[in-house]
């Protein structure tokens, strides 16, 4: 007697990925707003340290709005507010748009030896506690893939991770989120004491290094992921 197993095997698409596309229309927007990201967090730390400066001659028990100039700095603290919704959430969607082109290509270069499937790359930074971990391992595998074989190596081949620019991203970026968090709870104009109100902005003297630092990874990594798979679109790489 014949036992057949009733269990189906795991079918395994046949089809090839398609083809890489060009990355550089997406790259060059998210480069440019990343820049212009960094220049608004450098003229807003600035803005904090002048901020401190100005409340540290008050006593640490007193209201901050009883500083003269109170009215004017909590305006232009409001005006940051603003165009900072505006431009991370540019920022935001150019990176998706950019990092999920990245996926999808690295599926063209490596298919079937990645995780996840390409079109997670876009909706993974919106997924509560999956957007600290996944992220990166998405990252790590479109790195792999586009990276440039040295002179003599065949691909396909393991290349060493030399992952350093990618993983100071990372670190930098889970920091500052965490900090950038709990800063925009609350305002240092909304605090009762000169004294709360000085803490809450070294918090953003904080949030704003890690931040720049994260920018300006980001934007050589831009950079590079882009520069490699044009290179390997070419043929070049």
């Amino acid at each position: 007697m014949v036992v057949v197993n009733s269990i189906p095997a795991r079918t395994v698409s046949s089809a090839a990925p398609n083809p890489p596309r060009p990355v550089r229309a997406l790259a060059t927007p998210t480069w440019a707003m990343l820049a212009v990201t960094l220049v608004w967090l450098v003229a807003h730390f600035f803005y904090a340290v002048s901020v401190d400066s100005a409340l540290g001659d008050m006593p640490s028990g007193y209201s901050p709005d009883y500083h003269p100039d109170y009215g004017d700095m909590r305006d232009v603290g409001q005006l940051f507010e603003a165009f900072r919704a505006v431009i991370f959430l540019a920022t935001a969607i150019l990176w998706v748009l950019w990092f999920g082109r990245l996926r999808a290509n690295a599926e063209a270069f490596a298919p079937g030896q990645l995780r996840y499937e390409p079109g997670l790359a876009y909706g993974v930074w919106f997924i509560p506690i999956c957007n600290f971990f996944m992220p990166k391992q998405i990252a790590n595998d479109i790195w792999g893939a586009s990276k440039p074989a040295p002179p003599g190596h065949w691909y396909g081949g393991r290349l060493p991770a030399q992952r350093g620019l990618l993983n100071g991203w990372w670190t930098t970026w889970v920091i500052s989120f965490f900090f950038t968090f709990v800063s925009s709870w609350e305002s240092w104009y909304e605090d009762g004491t000169v004294e709360g109100a000085s803490e809450t902005l070294a918090v953003t003297f904080f949030s704003d290094l890690l931040m720049i630092t994260c920018g300006i990874l980001a934007i050589i990594m831009v950079l590079r992921l882009t520069r490699w798979q044009e290179d390997r679109i070419a043929g070049h790489g």
